[in-house]
């Protein structure tokens, strides 16, 4: 299939070889124009050019649309049809199709002859159908294999040897390719043995303790009873038939496990039951309670459930979604809402009725649930003739009439999980509105105020025209939200001054505060006959705790190019005076990123150890410094024509005690 899909010719150069047969040969140089298999993007490129061939070239054909996008597994198409006719008719337009593009189909395998009577002897397969792991075909898989005559699903474990050690139990286990589940009881069962050797702490190629070994003995001894399973491939899907999902889930202190069955109903009322898949997981190693397992499990059957209506839906109608589970703490759990537990319950029961919100959840006994054995091992002897397991429980083929969800629910007071009652007791000391943490910066809250304010005008006068802002709207809008703000911080404050009382606050006292013809609160003081602006005289008086204190902050500190808290606190002071600024402009200086990186102060290295010999202790003149100055200018005596000397001067110290010899 690669060597079928060409690469652009700038992508080629990627794909350069050099090649020679032997070393004596000259060295020749190559440029692959396919797709090569072995290169990382290959299968992604194959599987592109198969959705790009369905959906640009099979827009009349939603057959082949539906098998090249939903049931093509790298390299191999696996689809059917409910009567021969169609199923030619598909055969044909696929083979049509796909041969415009130089993709031959080969290894065709039907279970019906009829399809194959066009098809040369070369281009079927013979023999049963293996289900490989195309990324590792150098691996022999053990999996499952189809049998077209016969139209069985089996299982090949005859290559499965037996070493003792943590290497080869992880490669056995890892092998044996099971991808709808069929035996995830036996396969649990490895698994949890694979977790008590991890649990030993040996090592990978050590000997596995005593007892695992004689246990992993046994069972890769019993795998080959797997050849005996055979699984009908065809579940009974017919036209007038009622479709319905049947699940069951179970757990244990060693792990949890999710049985679906798939249910047909003829019209007779006659019912058939097929085992669609199983899943299983192992208990985590750190101790879990019971129903928390419980619960897990059935969140594991929710998602296997969620996952098969979705795929199935799309061919058939199901009609019912059923669920079974054996804990009736989890079922009084999820007849609860999902708020009055604890946050581990609470998010899995949310997930429950999220994925399958018409599903209907019923209890089922232990001896009845074929969970339980697989949350709980089987060994492969014993899966291959467990009858509850493949055929389901006998209750499933009987009327669904019959079923009754009826159990003893526990009492909420009784249940576990469930969150203690919370009293919360809010005293509102702040902004009860979210208006102004909405909004970053100053500015923009300011013009937003304003085009609200134009857009009631507008509403009331159609006749008016909007402009541009002027200084008037904008000393308006700011007006606006002062006055919100004061009557949410300095309330007691204005109720005290609109009725003539003290002032209570003493520091507020000082201010001299007053409500000006506006509404305002503002600051008095001694620069009445001053020949400033009154809003220089009288600054708005504001809360440190409202957030409009720390936009005005944060606005003139980012106006003045990031100035310092002088600055800042001087340029706010020409309009307001926010009661503890200092603690404002801090917090508004701290949370810029720009000051923070600016200030950042390089760390000083540790410097090294001192030297031996500058610490230990030693005799004199035998670990010592010396240092050399001059040449200096010496006179004789203090005479006007006396001689001068150039005078050079050796300094000796010693190095443990810094003395000058």
């Amino acid at each position: 299939m690669y060597r079928q899909i060409l690469m652009a010719p700038k992508y080629r150069r990627y794909q350069h070889i050099l090649w020679r047969a032997s070393s004596q040969d000259k060295i020749h140089e190559y440029e692959l124009n396919t797709v090569t298999y072995g290169v990382e993007s290959a299968p992604y490129l194959a599987l592109r050019v198969l959705k790009e061939i369905a959906v640009v070239h099979s827009q009349h054909y939603p057959q082949v649309q539906a098998a090249l996008m939903s049931q093509t597994y790298m390299d191999d198409i696996c689809t059917g049809a409910d009567s021969i006719e169609y199923a030619q008719t598909l055969q044909y337009n696929l083979v049509s199709i796909l041969s415009q593009f130089g993709l031959d189909l080969k290894k065709w395998a039907s279970n019906l002859f009829d399809l194959l009577k066009n098809i040369p002897a070369e281009d079927r397969a013979a023999g049963p159908l293996p289900f490989k792991d195309e990324k590792s075909p150098q691996v022999q898989v053990l999996g499952m294999k189809w049998n077209p005559d016969d139209d069985l699903f089996s299982y090949d474990v005859s290559s499965t040897m037996f070493v003792s050690s943590k290497r080869s139990m992880s490669s056995v286990v890892a092998r044996i390719y099971d991808p709808l589940g069929f035996l995830s009881p036996v396969i649990f069962y490895a698994k949890h043995l694979l977790q008590r050797v991890w649990q030993s702490g040996v090592s990978w190629d050590a000997r596995l303790p005593v007892e695992i070994e004689q246990v992993w003995l046994s069972f890769v001894d019993e795998l080959r009873h797997l050849s005996l399973i055979h699984i009908p491939r065809y579940v009974g899907v017919t036209e007038g038939c009622q479709y319905d999902l049947c699940g069951l889930s179970d757990a244990s202190i060693k792990g949890y496990a999710a049985v679906v069955y798939f249910r047909v109903t003829d019209g007779r009322g006659n019912v058939s039951l097929s085992l669609l898949g199983c899943k299983t997981k192992l208990a985590p190693t750190k101790s879990m309670t019971i129903p928390r397992l419980e619960l897990c499990a059935a969140g594991l059957l929710t998602r296997w459930l969620h996952r098969l209506y979705n795929i199935l839906s799309s061919r058939i109608q199901i009609k019912n979604v059923y669920a079974w589970t054996d804990s009736s703490v989890v079922l009084s759990w999820l007849n609860m809402p999902h708020v009055a537990y604890k946050v581990f319950v609470s998010n899995r029961i949310h997930q429950i009725h999220q994925l399958v919100p018409s599903g209907r959840w019923f209890h089922v006994s232990s001896d009845m649930n074929p969970a339980n054995c697989a949350s709980r091992e089987l060994h492969p002897e014993i899966l291959a003739i467990f009858s509850l397991y493949w055929e389901g429980p006998e209750f499933l083929h009987q009327s669904g009439e019959g079923w009754s969800s009826d159990v003893h629910l526990m009492p909420e007071e009784q249940l576990s999980e469930v969150m203690d009652p919370l009293c919360h007791i809010v005293e509102v000391t702040g902004e009860q509105s979210k208006f102004y943490n909405r909004f970053s910066s100053f500015n923009r809250i300011i013009r937003t105020i304003i085009r609200l304010r134009y857009f009631i005008r507008r509403c009331r006068d159609k006749s008016s025209i909007k402009g541009s802002f002027d200084l008037q709207e904008y000393n308006d809008a700011l007006m606006v939200v002062v006055k919100h703000s004061q009557a949410l911080f300095l309330q007691p404050l204005r109720q005290e001054l609109l009725y003539n009382r003290p002032v209570s606050s003493r520091y507020l006292a000082r201010l001299s505060p007053f409500i000006d013809n506006s509404g305002i609160i503002r600051v008095g003081g001694r620069l009445r006959h001053s020949l400033l602006t009154d809003r220089r005289k009288f600054p708005i008086l504001l809360s440190k705790l409202s957030h409009l204190a720390l936009l005005i902050a944060r606005h003139w500190h980012l106006y003045a190019c990031h100035a310092g808290p002088r600055l800042v606190s001087a340029m706010i002071g020409r309009q307001c005076w926010i009661v503890g600024e200092c603690h404002v402009i801090r917090r508004v200086i701290s949370e810029c990123t720009i000051c923070v990186r600016l200030a950042a102060r390089n760390s000083q290295p540790i410097m090294a150890n001192l030297l031996d010999f500058r610490v230990q202790p030693s005799p004199l003149f035998v670990r010592v410094g010396i240092d050399y100055a001059g040449p200096l200018l010496m006179k004789e005596t203090s005479l006007r024509k006396a001689r001068q000397y150039k005078v050079l001067l050796r300094a000796s110290i010693r190095f443990e005690s810094k003395w000058l010899i």
